[in-house]
């Protein structure tokens, strides 16, 4: 009996000591890396579908106006669909259909189904003039987008953008037909000519979720595909090498520890620049790698990026966009 009490005491001190070995008290997570976790994305691999202006330049909408209430839909791919969805006519201008008349998706017969007011966010912001929408995540690139929008200016009267009230005649049923102002058609027949292209973020780049900006390093450098791990084949800015294209796109103008607009190397941290709750990094300009803008510190003003490229906007193919690259973007972080 002695011996079989050695025995099972043996045992569970061998037991305890591995439990101990796979789980050690007080610790809830795994140590932090030796090394920042890193990342590349080459100045084409912006995020697409994420990120929306809700108005046209036609539209006028003030710095003042709100946007009170947007209930936003995407069209059903299936021609099964439940026979219970409302179909709609996407208009790039609902109030006036005559407008740019070839983006409109029309003929009564395609479904659409709302998208859950908790998958996106809508923001206005009066100082810059901007009434945008902010996805939870990318929708499909095989579906159209359109919206019906209520704005109400500074004294309280609201202009309606779309229409949710129609009844039309489908072969022999009467149905209920949503009129909606277009945000985005499917990839299949998006244009760079058309008007609402412009409606599109074309300046935000994936970042982690909830990283701190303190625990986050972010670096703009020019190298073609490839070099991105090859120092010796990364340029600066022409004639100015030693500025920093951080400064230049406008993403650091000011130094993290004073109040002194000295860059510092570092993206500024704001909201407009740098958002962790999105998982995007924001660049002032709606098309950094081809804009004129020159930004300024107190009197200096910085030179405009020298290598511009148009392509990555304003492409026709892919293949267009992305062997027009020309610079990428380096992240590491801490986790």
């Amino acid at each position: 009996m002695k011996h079989i009490l050695l025995l099972a005491t043996f045992l569970i001190i061998i037991m305890s000591t591995i439990s101990c070995s796979l789980f050690p008290t007080g610790t809830s997570e795994p140590p932090p890396p030796d090394k920042p976790m890193e990342t590349f994305l080459r100045d084409y691999e912006y995020v697409i579908r994420r990120v929306f202006d809700l108005a046209l330049p036609i539209d006028n909408l003030q710095p003042t106006d709100k946007v009170t209430k947007l209930i936003m839909y995407e069209s059903v791919l299936s021609y099964n669909a439940d026979v219970a969805l409302p179909v709609a006519n996407f208009y790039a201008i609902p109030e006036d259909t005559s407008q740019y008349k070839s983006e409109s998706i029309l003929g009564n017969d395609t479904k659409v189904k709302e998208i859950p007011a908790d998958e996106f966010t809508v923001w206005n912001n009066s100082e810059r003039n901007l009434h945008y929408v902010v996805f939870e995540s990318q929708r499909s690139r095989n579906v159209a987008l359109g919206y019906y929008m209520e704005v109400t200016d500074s004294i309280g009267s609201i202009r309606t953008f779309g229409n949710l009230n129609d009844i039309a005649v489908v072969g022999t049923d009467t149905t209920q037909v949503y009129s909606l102002k277009l945000l985005a058609q499917a990839d299949a027949n998006y244009r760079v000519s058309h008007e609402t292209w412009q409606l599109m973020w074309r300046n935000c780049y994936e970042i982690p979720r909830g990283i701190p900006l303190v625990y986050m390093t972010i670096k703009v450098i020019k190298g073609l595909d490839g070099t991105e791990n090859f120092p010796s084949n990364q340029t600066g800015q022409g004639e100015n090498p030693m500025i920093d294209f951080l400064e230049i796109l406008g993403l650091d103008l000011e130094n993290s520890y004073s109040q002194i607009n000295i860059p510092d190397g570092i993206v500024d941290e704001k909201p407009e620049i740098y958002r962790p709750d999105w998982g995007l990094l924001i660049f002032p300009s709606r098309k950094p790698f081809d804009d004129t803008v020159s930004y300024r510190i107190d009197d200096r003003e910085l030179p405009e990026l020298d290598v511009k490229i148009s392509e990555l906007y304003d492409y026709t193919s892919w293949t267009e966009k992305t062997e027009a690259s020309e610079y990428f973007i380096r992240f590491e972080w801490l986790e």
